[in-house]
């Protein structure tokens, strides 16, 4: 047998110290891990992520009773949420009130939904989306006039918000009030100078202004060929009688 020499045995004894070492250091590593997912399994947070509150389990929960259709139901847990609140005014709190707004709309209170919204405006008078949203109600109220006060001043705190005037235009025409619709189309072109070939183009179409709107939306396709682009160009060659463009 040959005998080993001691300065090998030193240096096996280092080896295997060291591939112990390892070991525990992957065995530690793997039971960290594990206790991660088990964390993470348990529905608990880690890496200093904080648990929803019962606030915001109350407010999920209501949006989802709302795309479910379940309108009491969302009522019920928005309110749950806003009874959670510390009684000062956050941004989550003006969110949960639209919601709330939109579910009792949705469950047939109109008069709710107009009573939160005007909350909210009582809240912070400068929320564009309150004033344009009570209007939308009052306007389907049979409420003419109230619903084109709020509208209007919906556009005063947001003027460069194009989607506002053409969310208030197509609730106007739907309606059968063409002209009150209209008028909101010219205001966006007298409070916005700066207007993009595109937003033209979509405000031309609006006030039947098809051959403009045609010439704008044919230059925007060969500049930038986008799905809104052609949607739009070929509504407004239906609008010319031209329905051949559909089919290209």
């Amino acid at each position: 047998m040959k005998a080993i020499n001691p300065n090998e045995s030193k240096d096996l004894i280092k080896k295997n110290r060291d591939h112990n070492k390892k070991g525990i250091r992957r065995a530690g590593q793997a039971a960290i891990c594990s206790a991660l997912v088990l964390v993470l399994l348990s529905g608990l947070t880690a890496c200093g992520e904080k648990k929803p509150t019962e606030k915001e389990k109350y407010r999920e929960r209501g949006i989802l009773y709302i795309g479910e259709g379940r309108y009491m139901d969302a009522i019920v847990s928005l309110e749950n949420a806003l009874h959670h609140s510390n009684g000062l005014v956050e941004k989550m709190d003006y969110d949960i009130s639209y919601y709330l707004a939109l579910a009792e709309y949705k469950s047939g209170n109109k008069s709710e939904a107009r009573n939160i919204y005007s909350a909210i405006i009582e809240m912070d008078d400068r929320q564009a989306d309150a004033f344009y949203l009570r209007g939308k109600v009052n306007l389907l109220d049979n409420k003419l006039d109230d619903a084109l006060a709020d509208y209007n001043r919906a556009v005063d705190i947001d003027k460069d918000d194009h989607s506002l005037y053409e969310r208030i235009y197509k609730d106007l025409s739907s309606q059968g009030y063409e002209n009150e619709a209209k008028s909101y189309i010219t205001l966006a072109q007298e409070k916005n100078s700066r207007l993009s070939d595109y937003q033209k183009g979509v405000y031309a179409y609006y006030l039947g202004n098809y051959d403009e709107a045609r010439g704008i939306f044919e230059k925007e396709r060969g500049k930038n060929d986008n799905a809104q682009v052609t949607a739009y160009l070929g509504k407004t060659y239906s609008k010319l009688g031209d329905d051949s463009y559909a089919a290209t």
